[in-house]
Formats: structure tokens, C-alpha cells, sequence
């Protein structure tokens, strides 16, 4: 089976981590299909370095899976219909030199429903190759219904199938006329952060229950929510049983640290910054409990690699980890509410020992391991291909 995938993002030099859960997927499915990739990349003519950086479409295999790197300058924005003869005949042009490498795919695997599904469709109607659609955007209404309705309106009607990562986006999709539609989560490297001991002495906590926040330091994660909820923590538990570390950066992390120091929990609270992901498995590994403080989560990865290292977790709902969190394994709280986040957590520490790690880790084991979700993505494929071979 051949399976060509569509991103709307991809890692680069410039950012490794823009869209690394589509490349981690791309690399798990590499084991049991034919899989390659077409990466374009938008740059915005409005910025004078991205004509210098514009080059060539290059074939590279990148962890050994043949990748189509594209650059496409948006070159005539306001003349629409010659833009989008241009914008055509280099998509296909293209994909034409994929396909003399690599042969012609089965079936066109896209992430998101614009521009990548988009351009999946495109090619997918000119070579008679049936596509689908995995949605991971919480713009995905927006998308829809306000900036690229036209566009998206024909994908909807003419993928093979939808794929949301979560029941939230499933319910979007649907509403918005693609019932087809199935939920198949993200998936984490079991083995990464199920460590049985950390050697790394730089990890080595106190007795103190050790509350852990792993998230882009930004205005939708609920920061401010957390640090609040934390003061209201310490004032009823004492500072001295509680730390809390926040791991990740952005543009909001100086105001956080400036909105710790005015709430008098600095002490305890430790700003990481950003940090490598075997690190991150190894502070996990050094925690008791996870926070997930955001007002929208598509999906929320982190709380499954926190439960693959036998967390429990406290998480808002906002969204994705209402799909994966039980009374075993969490508790959900209200989004944007400092009391009910400051109760969840309290909760968590009063019922710690009710936890079972072994439990919270054969779940994600047996629920999001990559094996589980490629298998149901591949038998998707099967399903699609068989379907369109009938006709």
C-alpha cells in the first residue's frame, strides 16, 4: 500500500517542532505501509527573506521516508483566479515529480481540512485517488464558516472520510456536514516515558507533592488560572507540602513569572522554560500529578504522556482530554474557573494513594500506543481503497 500525506505543517531547520505530531505519525506508519510525504511549505510575499529562502522542490528522505520539500510564494494575491491556475499547475507539476520517484499512491492522507485537504482533493480528482482528512486545528469553525467556506465545503463533500482526534472536533466536523467521520487520537511513545528509575540527578525531588504544568506559555493554556488556583493551594495545604513546575516557554512566560512574584508563590514554583523531550520524560517521572489549565484543547498529548509515566490528571475541559480522563486516572474541572481548578487539584492530593500507576499506564498502553493507532488508521485505508475499487 502506498499512502501519500498532505501536512499543513511540518518540521523545519527554523521551527523542529511545527506539526511533529504529523511527522511522529508519518514515521510510525512508515513500518507498515509505503508512505511519502509532500511538504509545502506558504511563505508570504510580504516578507522579502522568504524570496531569498525560496527554492527548488528538493525529493530528501527524512528518517527514511521520501519527502517532496516545496516552497510556494504567494505571488499574485489579488488577482484570484490567476493565482489559482498558477497555485494548480505547480500542485501538480509537483506531484508529478513525487510520483515518477515514488509511483503513484493509493491513497492521500491530509492534515487539516485547509489548505492541505484542499490540495489532496486537488490532486485526488485529477489522478482518481481517494483521499481523507485527519483535523487536529480548534480553528476548525473559523476555517469553515468564515475565512475558506467555499473550499472547504468541497472537501467536506468529497473525502473519503474525515478523522478527528477528538470527540469535540467530531462533533464540529459533523455539524458542519461530514457525518463520515471517525475519532482516532494522537498516540505517544509508551516506552519514552514509562521510565523505571531516573538516574539524572537533577531530578531529584522533595517529599513535597510536585504538581507539573507542560504547555506553550500563552494566553489560551490558562496560566493565570493555574497560578491562582496554586496561591489558593498553598494558603489551605501549606507551602512547604507543594511545588509547582511549569515547563514550556512563550510569550506570555515573563508575565507569569511577574504574576508569581505577585502572589507570593514564587518560591514555589519553578519556571523551566523549554526543555528536550527526554527531559520532559524524566521530570514527568519526578511528579505526582499533571495540570492541564487551557481553554481549548483539541486533543491535550501531554496528558496521555503524563498518564504513560503513571501520573494522575487534573484537566480543564476544554475539549480533547474529556475523551481520555476517568475518575481512575483524573478529574475534570470547569475551564476558567480558579475555584473549580483549585478543587481538582486538592482532590488529586487528597486521593493520591487511590491512584493506581500501573492501571493509568495500561491504559494509554492499551488506548494510545502508536501499534493501537496505526493499526486502526491502516484498516481506515484498507476500508477507503477497497471502497473505491469496487467502482
Amino acid at each position: 500500500m502506498k499512502v501519500l500525506v498532505i501536512p499543513f505543517d511540518y518540521p523545519t531547520t527554523d521551527n523542529p517542532f511545527k506539526g511533529i505530531f504529523v511527522k511522529k505519525q508519518v514515521k510510525a506508519l512508515s513500518e507498515y505501509v509505503d508512505i511519502s510525504v509532500y511538504k509545502l511549505r506558504r511563505l508570504p510575499l510580504r516578507n522579502p527573506i522568504n524570496i531569498i529562502k525560496k527554492k527548488k522542490c528538493e525529493l530528501v528522505y527524512d528518517d527514511n521516508v521520501l519527502t517532496l520539500d516545496c516552497c510556494y510564494l504567494n505571488k499574485i494575491p489579488k488577482i484570484s483566479f490567476l493565482k489559482n491556475k498558477i497555485y494548480k499547475r505547480k500542485l501538480f507539476k509537483n506531484f508529478d515529480k513525487l510520483k515518477s520517484n515514488f509511483g503513484k499512491p493509493d491513497i492521500i492522507h491530509a492534515h487539516m481540512t485547509y489548505p492541505a485537504g484542499y490540495e489532496a482533493m486537488l490532486i485526488g480528482q485529477k489522478y482518481n485517488i481517494p483521499f481523507l482528512v485527519t483535523e487536529h486545528s480548534s480553528d476548525f469553525e473559523k476555517m469553515v464558516y468564515v475565512n475558506h467556506p467555499k473550499k472547504t465545503a468541497k472537501v467536506l463533500s468529497t473525502a473519503s472520510s474525515y478523522i478527528a482526534v477528538s470527540s469535540m472536533l467530531k462533533r464540529k466536523i459533523q455539524d458542519a456536514g461530514k457525518m463520515d467521520c471517525k475519532i482516532i487520537p494522537n498516540f505517544v511513545n509508551i516506552e519514552k516515558f514509562d521510565l523505571k528509575e531516573t538516574v539524572n540527578k537533577k531530578w531529584q525531588y522533595s517529599d513535597k507533592f510536585n504538581i507539573i504544568n507542560i504547555s506553550l506559555m500563552s494566553e489560551k493554556k490558562g496560566i493565570d488560572y493555574l497560578l491562582k488556583a496554586f496561591k489558593k493551594v498553598i494558603d489551605k495545604r501549606g507551602k512547604e507540602n507543594i511545588h509547582l513546575h511549569l515547563v514550556g516557554d512563550g510569550p506570555k512566560k515573563k508575565d507569569y513569572e511577574k504574576l508569581s512574584v505577585c502572589l507570593g508563590i514564587r518560591d514555589s514554583c519553578s519556571f523551566h522554560g523549554f526543555l528536550k523531550s527526554e527531559d520532559v520524560a524524566k521530570i514527568l517521572n519526578k511528579c505526582n500529578a499533571l495540570v492541564i489549565s487551557s481553554k481549548v484543547e483539541t486533543f491535550g498529548i501531554v496528558g496521555i504522556e503524563a498518564m504513560a509515566a503513571g501520573l494522575p490528571v487534573v484537566s480543564t475541559s476544554c475539549g480533547g482530554p474529556e475523551d481520555y480522563i476517568n475518575k481512575d486516572n483524573g478529574v475534570l474541572v470547569e475551564s476558567e474557573n480558579t475555584k473549580s481548578l483549585t478543587s481538582g487539584i486538592i482532590k488529586i492530593m487528597k486521593n493520591y494513594e487511590n491512584y493506581d500507576k500501573k492501571y493509568i499506564k495500561n491504559y494509554v498502553k492499551n488506548n494510545y500506543s502508536s501499534k493501537v493507532v496505526c493499526d486502526i488508521i491502516i484498516d481506515n485505508y484498507k476500508k477507503i481503497i477497497k471502497q473505491k475499487n469496487k467502482y
